[in-house]
């Protein structure tokens, strides 16, 4: 397992910042976003690549992926 794909954090202070971590596999692959929060994010990420024909498959993820998205879901939102 990669050492980026390992989750160190149990909080985070902004719901925008979750929801990127949480659509990080499927913009590796090139995810065109409609949502302007990631849409604006990852196009300012240089390995960022848009592909209009890329669909996410959630199956099609590696494991480590998949345990990211599990793990990301019991990380709580900071309110501050």
């Amino acid at each position: 397992m990669s050492v980026d794909s390992d989750v160190y954090f149990e909080e985070v202070v902004k719901e925008d910042a979750l929801k990127v971590l949480r659509n990080l596999p499927y913009a590796r692959r090139g995810y065109t976003f409609s949502n302007s929060i990631l849409k604006d994010y990852y196009e300012t990420i240089l390995w960022y690549i848009p592909n209009k024909d890329y669909l996410p498959k959630p199956n099609d993820l590696k494991e480590n992926e998949k345990a990211w998205l599990e793990n990301l879901r019991g990380i709580k939102i900071k309110r501050i």
